[in-house]
């Protein structure tokens, strides 16, 4: 089960549209306009947890380099009383694969993680559509970035953090684009 599970994630990483940390496509960088300041939300799965991926470590990261771009960030606290209620969501999900390679004289036990890291920015809106309570608004991804790699044990978590700091330079070119200071 886990070894068909990594050859699906394997041939999702190869073939996925955002393989290569292209713009999803939502509404574009324009969506960004007017926006003072955003909460920074992290989420770790358990697998990257367990390849030694924290979210203190991505969130230091994510906000140290906003910050030193003059990008105001707020607590989520601060943010659920912000109209719209803004906020980048930095998403980290791996997969362990540990596999025997019988390379010569020695047997050799390797082990990779496949991993997806995305970087969405969320605003809330209202659905023209008749609902419940049509004044509740609804959170909805208005920017979305999507990156997938491989990589060993031993460069996991540099791998990982390299990627979400390539999706936060991307990320802040765009908000600065339609903020500028």
């Amino acid at each position: 089960m886990r070894r068909s599970l990594f050859v699906l994630l394997s041939a999702f990483l190869m073939f996925a549209p955002g393989a290569f940390g292209q713009d999803v496509g939502f509404a574009g960088r324009e969506t960004l306009r007017g926006i003072k300041h955003f909460a920074v939300i992290i989420a770790i799965g358990d697998g990257a947890k367990n390849a030694g991926v924290s979210e203190s470590l991505i969130r230091t990261d994510v906000e140290l380099k906003l910050r030193s771009l003059g990008i105001r960030v707020m607590s989520a606290e601060e943010a659920d009383k912000v109209l719209g209620r803004p906020h980048l969501l930095i998403t980290v999900l791996a997969v362990k694969q540990d596999s025997r390679c019988s390379c010569g004289l020695k047997s050799a036990l390797t082990t990779h993680y496949g991993y997806t890291v995305g970087t969405s920015f969320y605003q809330d809106a209202f659905l023209a559509v008749p609902q419940d309570d049509p004044d509740v608004p609804v959170s909805i991804e208005t920017w979305g970035l999507l990156m997938t790699g491989i990589a060993e044990k031993a460069k996991v978590v540099a791998d990982i953090r390299a990627d979400v700091s390539r999706m936060v330079d991307t990320f802040a070119n765009n908000y600065l684009a339609e903020n500028p200071k």
